[in-house]
């Protein structure tokens, strides 16, 4: 008896089973190699919006960042590397199943948002 624990084979069999359970969890943890920045990737995949720039305003109610809102209600969270690029009066463009934004700019130039630029340096 230790501190009021027998060890009788109900208690090795759940610590048995326990421990198989967390080693095991640990193992797939190893091989499960999904990176924060291939979920960013495989999230912006799923979006698909077009659209004029209409506003472009801090959202206090979302950690205070700076998003558009297009003139189809779309609104749009910009990453700080990009917030000087977009202004009122330019379009967006986002396909489905592409990482890549196309901001159509009001004198006629386009730049492309690539979010395959922006995570390659993060750290997971």
């Amino acid at each position: 008896m230790f501190n009021g624990w027998k060890l009788t084979k109900f208690n090795a069999i759940k610590s048995i089973i326990s421990l198989v359970l967390i080693i095991g969890l640990l193992i797939w943890r190893k091989h499960d190699r999904t990176t924060g920045a291939q979920l960013v990737l495989d999230g912006i995949k799923e979006d698909e919006f077009y659209g004029r720039v209409d506003s472009v305003f801090r959202d206090a109610r979302d950690h205070n960042i700076q998003k558009v809102k297009l003139t189809t209600g779309y609104q749009y969270g910009l990453y700080p590397e990009w917030e000087s690029i977009v202004e009122k009066g330019d379009s967006l463009s986002k396909p489905k199943g592409s990482v890549i934004v196309v901001v159509f700019k009001k004198n006629g130039t386009k730049v492309n948002f690539d979010y395959r630029e922006l995570v390659k340096d993060w750290k997971d």
